[in-house]
């Protein structure tokens, strides 16, 4: 698949019970947001089990958690919700890290993230490719 269309293929493809999530969560606050991804990494994580297809569980855990936790960033930085309290920084932080987890989780490593919201959002910039970020974030896989 060519660079272009899998970076299309990549961010963009969410059918069926994912777009139904997606267009409800636009009724959410960005404290809700975050709450809501916070709290789905976490069981995420808890009921972790190695996946048949490390790369498709992958590609799951980007576009369900660490896209919507850089695109919330995003909206903040760029006016569209109001100023963050520390403590929704810190939850949108900790819903990044949990989620870089689990895509390491994905290929057997086990990482403890503490990248910054902002250079995530500015890798997926610079990639424009969830995998690509997600790699340069992590290290993972090599």
């Amino acid at each position: 698949m060519a660079d272009a269309d899998r970076r299309d293929h990549d961010t963009t493809d969410i059918g069926g019970d994912e777009a139904a999530e997606a267009a409800d969560a636009t009724d959410e606050s960005p404290a809700e947001r975050i709450d809501r991804l916070l709290a789905r990494a976490r069981a995420e994580r808890e009921d972790f089990e190695p996946p048949a297809d490390p790369d498709e569980r992958a590609l799951e855990y980007l576009r369900e958690g660490l896209w919507p936790t850089v695109e919330t960033y995003v909206d903040a930085r760029t006016g569209e919700f109001r100023r963050f309290e520390r403590k929704e920084w810190d939850r949108l932080e900790a819903s990044l890290h949990a989620w870089l987890a689990l895509y390491a989780r994905c290929y057997g490593e086990r990482i403890d993230p503490d990248v910054p919201i902002r250079t995530a959002a500015e890798a997926f910039v610079d990639t424009y490719d969830l995998r690509d970020t997600a790699c340069v974030l992590t290290g993972v896989p090599e």
